[in-house]
Formats: structure tokens, sequence, C-alpha cells
């Protein structure tokens, strides 16, 4: 991954979102646990196979915290299994 335009800006979008959305005490535990799994991963392959699915969690992370409004509320909601 190293430091692609992709990664830089798809952590950059967490950021944003965890600093507008979350109250303090989340975002704190948020922003680093982003910065480690990103920084983890910095040396992966970009042909690998494990990236595309490391970016589509991520942006499917991002994608909910984006769509989430104070009446919503955090996280989404638990499926019976």
């Amino acid at each position: 991954m190293a430091t692609t335009p992709r990664a830089i800006s798809l952590y950059r979008r967490i950021l944003r979102e965890h600093r507008r959305k979350l109250p303090y005490e989340m975002r704190m535990l948020g922003d680093k646990y982003v910065g480690e799994e990103f920084r983890r991963h910095r040396g992966e392959e970009e042909g690998g196979s494990f990236l595309p699915k490391f970016f589509a969690e991520w942006e499917r992370y991002v994608s909910m915290l984006e769509q989430q409004t104070p009446q919503t509320g955090f996280g989404a909601p638990l499926e019976a299994s």
C-alpha cells in the first residue's frame, strides 16, 4: 500500500468523519485504531489479494459514518444470526 493517494484519501476521510460524528472518547479510540491499522498494512503489495478487502471494509465503515445523523445514533444495528 505504501502511501498511495487512495490510502491517504481514505485515511483522511475516516479521521474527518470521526471528528464530525464521534464523541471525544470514541474519537480518540477510533483515531488510534485507524492509524495502527493503516500503519500495520503499509507494506502490503498493491497487486495482492489483501488490499482490495482492506479498502472495501474501510470504505464501508466510512460510508456508514457519513450516513449517520444524531437521530440514528452510532453504529449499525445488530442482526440476529
